[in-house]
């Protein structure tokens, strides 16, 4: 099959759709399950306890600082794999997953004792110690396991084999809802009900079943003859230069998300219909992100491949096939959003908070398309981000982010929101500009050229 009929790692068209679509689809799909996973916490939480769904969303935008922060280096061994299997490097794809399990296991150091010892630093808010601390202590006791499943995904993923990961994924997710369930309501008679520690602890027992279930299949026999996975050996620059390239991506999750975090102490002190209505935006963020999120991560293996075989020349199709299923997405999520935004948040209504309801309900409409919006708008600027990431310019993602988390997101929502009094709706109208300033920061970046090296990773 010719080269211009068969893709790099698929049997589709290069850049196309198609090849996109192909490596992305799968990632999609375990994705998805990792935010049904965290979507059912908090609604099952919803049923059990307002105040608890509330509080785990404000313990767990603190837990996601430390969660992508650290997943943000582990997963920068997927652009190692990549680049290395597109230059035909097989035997060298091991050694820098060997380096980020290392890493994971190293983090033991800040997740734990954070968790156990500093809960009531970063909730300070009284209406969430109770329920929030616990939540928080519980998933930073199993913090670790995050980074570890994502650096034994990025070896599947930057060689395309994607299936494996949507599998781990799925299982790890099934399980979790059952445990849901068990821990969250308790069984009576033999376990007392857990509410939000409950919901911790059955994420992190889930999410600690899928990097063994991982790492199970990374030592076959096959990938350690073939992929080098059999070196184990913590070699000091391998592990720098992952560091090196990784931890800009990782500060940007961190103050990105700080941003989000002290967005939601902000709406906490506004009033609690500001505070549950930025929570089930969240909800609906963290569920229908799955789609670019996994595009993100298809695009990004996809562009380390043809860097590592010095194609550079497909990658402006690549993003342009993206983009194509960004828009498609979003035509799918008109539905719920335009059409059913009153059903979406009726979900998350527990009948004992009577006024609450009534407000939620009156803004809902406009809330929703709002959202819509920056879906869209974000998504793609995360596929640019993809591209840059893919070629090691994380540097710029790391400021560009930073900085625009805090000024179009926080400044504006303090001024319009706190000082100006706008109504619950207002937030996500304001992250919607934000989306926008973003995505067209990175389109800039990516137009520029500025951001392909000369020497691309793998030829370190």
């Amino acid at each position: 099959m010719s080269s211009k009929t068969r893709g790099l790692l698929t049997r589709h068209p290069e850049g196309s759709v198609q090849e996109l679509w192909a490596i992305s689809f799968p990632l999609i799909l375990s994705i998805l399950s990792v935010n049904v996973m965290t979507f059912i916490d908090r609604l099952i939480l919803a049923k059990y306890d307002l105040r608890a769904m509330n509080a785990a969303v404000v313990a767990g935008l603190v837990f996601s600082i430390f969660q992508f922060g650290t997943v943000g280096i582990a997963a920068i061994s997927e652009v190692f794999v990549g680049q290395y299997n597109g230059a035909k490097k097989f035997s060298r794809m091991g050694a820098p997953v060997w380096q980020m399990i290392w890493f994971s296991l190293m983090t033991t150091l800040i997740f734990w004792p954070l968790g156990l010892f500093a809960g009531g630093l970063f909730i300070p808010n009284p209406e969430f110690v109770a329920d929030g601390i616990p939540f928080f202590k519980w998933m930073m006791i199993f913090g670790p396991s995050f980074p570890l499943a994502t650096a034994l995904a990025s070896f599947f993923v930057g060689r395309g084999r994607v299936k494996l990961v949507m599998s781990a994924t799925i299982l790890s997710n099934l399980l979790n809802i059952c445990l849901d369930f068990i821990l969250i309501f308790g069984v009576k008679g033999y376990l007392d009900p857990m509410g939000a520690k409950g919901a911790a602890i059955a994420t992190g027992i889930s999410q600690l079943v899928q990097a063994i279930v991982l790492f199970i299949v990374f030592l076959r026999r096959r990938h350690r003859e073939t992929h080098g996975t059999c070196e184990w050996r913590f070699r000091p620059k391998a592990f720098l230069q992952a560091i090196y390239i990784g931890v800009p991506a990782s500060l940007s999750s961190i103050i990105e998300l700080s941003a989000w975090s002290i967005l939601a102490q902000i709406l906490a002190k506004v009033s609690e219909a500001h505070i549950t209505f930025f929570s089930i935006g969240d909800s609906f963020f963290v569920l229908f992100s799955f789609g670019f999120w996994g595009l993100q991560k298809g695009l990004t293996a996809l562009v380390a491949n043809y860097i590592g075989a010095k194609r550079e020349e497909m990658i402006g199709a690549c993003l342009r096939s993206g983009i194509k299923i960004v828009l498609g997405i979003m035509l799918i999520f008109t539905i719920p959003l335009f059409f059913f935004p009153e059903v979406l948040v009726q979900q998350f209504i527990n009948a004992d908070n009577y006024g609450i309801n009534e407000e939620l309900m009156q803004h809902a409409a406009s809330a929703m398309k709002w959202l819509w919006m920056y879906f869209m708008l974000d998504a793609i600027a995360w596929l640019i981000c993809g591209v840059l990431t893919a070629a090691g310019d994380t540097k710029f993602v790391m400021i560009m982010n930073g900085l625009s988390a805090w000024l179009f997101s926080i400044v504006p929502t303090y001024i319009f929101v706190v000082y100006l009094g706008g109504s619950p709706a207002v937030t996500w109208a304001l992250c919607a500009l934000y989306g926008l300033l973003n995505s067209v920061s990175f389109y800039f970046r990516y137009r520029s050229k500025r951001w392909y090296a000369d020497q691309p990773l793998h030829a370190w």
